[in-house]
């Protein structure tokens, strides 16, 4: 049974108190400027109404922040926040304490009452921390932490630390929605450019045409559903899938909308130029298509590092050649079904593993599987038909 601290050493009654200190922002790693600013600590901030946080209160919780330390040094230091909000309450128990952790791809949340904020904080942190060990268990896309680690430049070499002090009062997120506001944003850009690549497909197949759909209006209306309701996402979805999954109900959605408020039939687009912007979004590996057609004659099992971008360099001529050999294999997966098409993007070209994909578009696991040996297959056939890629 844990021993309960002194109220009057942890907390006072202080009307809407919010206590936070600023940590510096995220590095790209380009210019000595940068680098100056690189994040050193995890970020953490406590929102306190109600309940005055105290020296020694604040010192129980960088220790109690220790424990999730290890379980942080493959996260990348500027994709972590730690948001702690402690509130006094009119009924009983009176404290309650909601932590929420942001992670590159999802926010865990936990939330206990008690009679004291110390003792409501304690234990919303082994669940949270439970929560964490049980997330990273989950994690299978090595190649996804090793795309985190190039692009952030933030990464610590030995094991990360939360930074000394909370964030300044009035910074940092006030709330559970604001955690996941702040999740949604670093992904926009990624998730506005899977919606221009299959949009994209679209117009080549002479569905759509390109411009009909805006691929921001369909990430901001999914974005918003996403915080509306937090309770509404699947205990077995990340925030990254919950977000994906809507996009996608809501991308088909304005399909068929645009199909039946246009009966006319709509040209096939073979001279629409790839959209230059379709290649760097975050996390986003340009050579992976082509890994695969060097594999395609192999047996179709793909290991995720084979997904991961070469660090060796190569040739302007060879560059060249390579994005034209991709911009081929663009088109002639662009005459597949919708289906098949959403598939290759995920699994290819975003490397998401086919449970996730299930999550994503909603159809059982056996049946993405079934999925992909047909897209294995098509490119199995486009390599030993070298006039398609010519």
């Amino acid at each position: 049974m844990k021993k309960k601290a002194s109220r009057k050493e942890q907390q006072t009654t202080e009307p809407n108190s919010v206590h936070q200190v600023d940590t510096p922002a995220a590095d790209t790693g380009t210019t000595p400027a940068e680098a100056a600013d690189r994040p050193t600590h995890i970020s953490w901030n406590i929102v306190a109404r109600g309940v005055r946080v105290t020296s020694l209160l604040q010192e129980k919780i960088r220790k109690r922040n220790g424990k999730f330390e290890k379980h942080l040094k493959r996260f990348p230091i500027d994709a972590v926040h730690l948001h702690i909000a402690l509130e006094k309450n009119p009924g009983e128990p009176p404290y309650s304490a909601a932590l929420s952790l942001r992670l590159p791809s999802t926010v865990l949340h936990a939330v206990k009452f008690h009679d004291s904020a110390l003792s409501a904080f304690e234990e919303a942190s082994d669940v949270l921390l439970r929560q964490l060990v049980e997330h990273k268990r989950d994690l299978r896309r090595e190649a996804e932490w090793k795309r985190h680690k190039r692009r952030t430049g933030a990464r610590p070499k030995g094991k990360p630390r939360f930074a000394p002090e909370p964030m300044a009062e009035g910074t940092g997120p006030q709330s559970q929605t604001d955690v996941m506001r702040d999740l949604a944003a670093r992904h926009y850009r990624k998730l506005r450019q899977h919606v221009r690549r299959l949009l994209w497909h679209d117009a080549m197949a002479g569905e759509i045409p390109w411009g009909a759909i805006d691929d921001r209006a369909v990430v901001d209306e999914s974005i918003e559903q996403a915080l509306a309701d937090p309770e509404r996402k699947p205990r077995d979805l990340d925030f990254d899938l919950w977000l994906r999954h809507l996009i996608h109900i809501n991308l088909e959605r304005r399909r068929r909308e645009w199909q039946r408020n246009n009966r006319e039939i709509v040209s096939l687009s073979e001279d629409l130029p790839v959209p230059e912007d379709i290649d760097e979004a975050d996390g986003y590996d340009a050579e992976q298509p082509l890994d695969i057609i060097e594999q395609a004659e192999e047996p179709p099992a793909v290991e995720r590092a084979d997904l991961t971008e070469d660090p060796s360099s190569e040739s302007p001529a060879e560059t060249v050649a390579r994005r034209d050999l991709i911009d081929a294999l663009r088109r002639v997966v662009s005459k597949w079904p919708g289906e098949l098409r959403e598939i290759f993007e995920m699994y290819y070209v975003e490397g998401l593993d086919p449970e996730d994909i299930s999550l994503v578009i909603g159809r059982r696991a056996d049946e993405v599987n079934k999925l992909l040996d047909e897209v294995q297959a098509r490119l199995r056939e486009t390599v030993l038909d070298s006039s398609v890629l010519a």
